[in-house]
């Protein structure tokens, strides 16, 4: 056993603290007269309230502490504020006894006036311990919990950290505590929690990095039993006993460890007063007046500072830092503040994020011009502003004529920022599908209700002014599809099995990984990521896919790169045989979220340029009934926060249609099977469908089954679409292609006069073809994509064939065959008549 465990440290595993009183054999929080050994229990003090003792505040004042519990008669989690420690001790164990999974907040919160506030990050005042939260199972980096403690060992001695507090949290897992002998304020403790968790990442120990920097996290308390089995629940118990230290021992410890591997924090340690007397707390700790919307595009018009920021010059990292302190308190805030920054190179979205919450956890300002100045000279040189302004954020506020000045600036409003995402997603299938803590204290934070106190605000109500809309002009849409399917929406597709919907949905990853029309038809802009997730596909299945619709997009769009741009940027992976679930349902009957929602965000999070993620099909990553409406809804909010915590990529879910759909002539929204809730939730809709009566009549009926249409069935944000024609092509390829007129007058002149021009010019390519010729002002009268589809079915019908430029030996070009000189003969012919 390292040094560090060897100081008075005494391993108690195996037996079980008592709520009731009675103490664990051995003297389990050793004799009262060791002041430095964690939980000195008084004689008449229980083991859980020694326990809260030694790891929390003593002195919350006008403050409270936190009991989460989940009922189980209805599986939803419940938030319990208590006014002492000592009511805490007893809450948890009525909890307890009447059968509820138990956790308790690990800091202490603010109360304003007699009304209490949600348990979220920026109530969060004070603080006695650090702790860790360490996993143990199978599909975890610890595959025991002797393995997890081993590792811990290693850790602190590697590092010099004293004997920690060491709890099994009834799983397997292990909550790890480092006491201090006084409580401090939430910016010091911030500071030495984010440092604590660099210092694990940097000496590669596995403990949930979201868990140690999060001031609202919940832990399991001793004595308590762990529900996730109902038959069979499990004690937390105590592990080891360790030291209480001195706040500037562990801060000095965690620096020097920090400086000798350089791991690095953004977080800077406010010295800010200890919690006072319960008279003061609302004067310290109420959340400041927000104040007059400033805009950001206003602002980098008016300031040389915030607009080269915005034109995407690259700046210093305290100029950065300035930039992100205004824009985060302006109309768009986060979003704003991550989309000007992406322009950098070094940018990362986590690091980002960290910034900003760093500004708003330690309530900081917008940055004066004089600071600007400080930092970046030249730019300040010249300023119209200079003398009139104390900041740039002034720039941004409207009134009636024009931007308020203003030396007076209030402090800027505290915003809660998430959590840092869970470890990425891997191979492993998960075999526990229950919300982790971190889950279920982020999506229930702020929803109890407590009678008999005036209810916390929704939200304020200068966030919901109208006046953000007016002042400036909206960003542009973004599109995916062009003129179809915006960015950064939830939507699905749908189709009867073996329709080919998949073989649609990785061709339209591949067409977004290219920046290519997908299947010829729908413009994708500029390359980007796509995430391809597919439950009923394996590897070679995908591979004999991928292959030939690579094959083809060289074909048609020749000297492209297209290899390469989809190699970098097409991400598909087969996750068959696992389980996807992103709801579940519980034991109650009630839809929870999942763990593997989280980790499908962090995997997703690692992509910088992503644009797109697929999920296929929505039965494999969906808990609950189909047919109900609730289950489903539930299911929505769950892609829906995967697309929040993605702004500006676009999800795509794919389901089935229901027994009906094939019996009518025009597709619908009402195709999709189960409840309408799924298609009353996304915003677009398209619908994969083999031809119709009507339509089958116009092709020969041994190759009606290479038909599809694709219909656009629901899209709130862009205009009514037309039905597009696809047909398979070699591999399963889907092309766009043009049904012939009824009665053949119209679609067999158009192909003979494709076959006539392709005679009378220059040797080209079918691109290049419909690059020339196509155009509702050009020779045939139609678009250049409708022209595409009419030149594959005359390649379909032997008119043409594409061989390779022997010359150029890069491009293949089009040539008319002996059927298409036959064919145009014979209607040479038949006119002459």
């Amino acid at each position: 056993m390292s040094p560090a465990f060897a100081s008075g440290a005494t391993p108690v595993a195996n037996q079980h603290c008592s709520i009731g009183g009675a103490a664990i054999s051995g003297a389990p929080f050793g004799p009262p007269n060791q002041s430095n050994v964690a939980l000195p229990a008084r004689n008449d003090e229980s083991p859980l309230l020694a326990f809260l003792t030694t790891v929390l505040p003593h002195d919350i004042g006008n403050g409270n502490v936190f009991v989460v519990s989940e009922k189980p008669e209805h599986g939803r989690w419940a938030n319990h504020p208590c006014e002492s420690i000592s009511a805490l001790a007893t809450r948890i164990s009525e909890l307890d006894a009447a059968g509820s999974d138990t956790y308790f907040a690990l800091g202490a919160f603010r109360r304003d006036g007699g009304r209490h506030v949600s348990r979220k990050q920026e109530n969060a005042v004070v603080f006695r311990a650090l702790w860790l939260d360490v996993d143990v199972g199978p599909a975890k980096p610890y595959k025991s919990q002797d393995q997890a403690v081993s590792a811990l060992e290693s850790f602190c001695e590697s590092v010099g950290l004293p004997q920690p507090l060491t709890v099994s949290s009834g799983s397997g897992g292990v909550h790890v505590y480092f006491p201090f002998t006084e409580q401090v304020h939430r910016g010091e403790w911030q500071h030495a929690a984010d440092r604590l968790k660099a210092l694990c990442a940097a000496h590669s120990f596995d403990a949930d990095g979201a868990c140690t920097s999060d001031a609202a996290r919940v832990l399991r308390p001793i004595g308590t039993r762990n529900f996730k089995n109902r038959t069979a629940p499990t004690k937390v118990t105590l592990l080891s006993r360790g030291e209480v230290t001195e706040f500037a021992d562990i801060g000095t410890i965690l620096a020097k460890a920090c400086a000798a591997c350089g791991a690095s924090v953004t977080s800077i340690p406010s010295r800010e007063k200890q919690l006072p007397a319960a008279s003061s707390l609302n004067a310290q700790f109420t959340v400041p007046k927000s104040y007059p919307p400033s805009y950001a595009a206003v602002i980098a018009e008016n300031c040389a500072q915030i607009g080269s920021f915005k034109a995407g010059e690259q700046q210093t990292e305290p100029v950065w830092y300035a930039c992100l302190s205004v824009l985060r308190l302006t109309d768009e805030s986060d979003l704003i503040a991550h989309e000007w920054s992406k322009a950098d190179a070094r940018y990362t979205h986590e690091q980002t994020a960290e910034k900003l919450a760093r500004l708003k956890l330690d309530d900081i300002g917008p940055m004066s011009c004089g600071k600007f100045k400080e930092l970046n000279p030249a730019k300040c040189a010249g300023c119209k502003h200079v003398g009139q302004i104390t900041s740039p954020i002034s720039l941004g506020r409207k009134s009636g004529s024009g931007t308020v000045s203003s030396n007076t600036l209030p402090p800027a409003p505290t915003v809660l920022q998430p959590s840092p995402p869970p470890p990425p997603l891997s191979a492993a299938p998960i075999t526990v599908m229950q919300p982790t803590v971190a889950v279920a204290a982020q999506s229930f934070t702020g929803l109890v209700v407590w009678p008999s106190s005036p209810q916390e605000p929704l939200f304020t109500l200068e966030s919901a002014r109208a006046g953000r809309f007016i002042y400036t002009p909206p960003v542009p849409r973004i599109w995916l599809l062009k003129d179809c399917l915006p960015a950064g929406i939830v939507g699905g597709v749908i189709a009867p099995g073996g329709t080919g919907k998949t073989q649609a949905l990785i061709q339209l990853g591949a067409a977004v990984a290219a920046g290519l029309p997908f299947c010829d038809t729908w413009e994708t802009g500029e390359p980007g990521e796509a995430l391809v997730l597919l439950a009923e596909d394996d590897d070679a299945e995908i591979h004999r896919r991928l292959f030939h619709i690579v094959r083809y997009l060289e074909e048609a769009y020749p000297n492209r790169g297209i290899k390469a741009s989809v190699a970098k940027n097409l991400y598909i992976k087969s996750v068959i045989a696992e389980n996807n679930l992103l709801t579940t349902l519980t034991h109650a009957r009630t839809i929870h979220q999942t763990e593997r929602l989280e980790r499908v965000i962090a995997t997703a999070m690692q992509l910088k340029n992503l644009k797109l993620i697929i999920l296929d099909p929505v039965s494999r990553f969906r808990g609950g009934d189909e047919n109900s409406a609730e289950d489903v809804t539930r299911f929505i909010e769950a892609v829906e926060r995967i697309r929040s915590a993605l702004p500006g990529v676009t999800l795509l879910v794919a389901h089935h249609t229901n027994k009906w759909s094939g019996q009518n002539e025009e597709q619908n929204q009402n195709a999709s099977r189960g409840s309408s809730a799924f298609v009353d939730g996304i915003r677009f809709l398209m619908n994969l469908a083999s031809l119709n009566k009507t339509d089958a009549q116009r092709v020969l009926p041994d190759e009606r089954h290479l038909y599809l249409s694709a219909t656009v069935t629901k899209s709130n944000y862009a205009p009514q679409q037309q039905a597009v024609f696809l047909k398979r092509g070699d591999g399963g390829v889907l092309t766009k292609t043009a049904l012939p007129v009824a009665g053949g007058k119209g679609g067999g002149n158009i192909l003979l006069d494709i076959v006539s021009r392709v005679l009378d010019s220059e040797p080209m390519s079918a691109y290049a073809f419909e690059a020339e010729f196509g155009g509702k002002t050009n020779v045939f009268e139609i678009g250049a994509s409708g022209l595409r589809g009419h030149i594959n079915q005359a390649i379909e019908a032997g008119y043409l064939i594409r061989e390779v430029d022997v010359k150029n030996a890069k491009f293949k070009h089009l040539v008319v065959t002996e059927v298409g000189h036959a064919a145009l003969a014979a209607q040479k012919a038949g006119s002459s008549k």
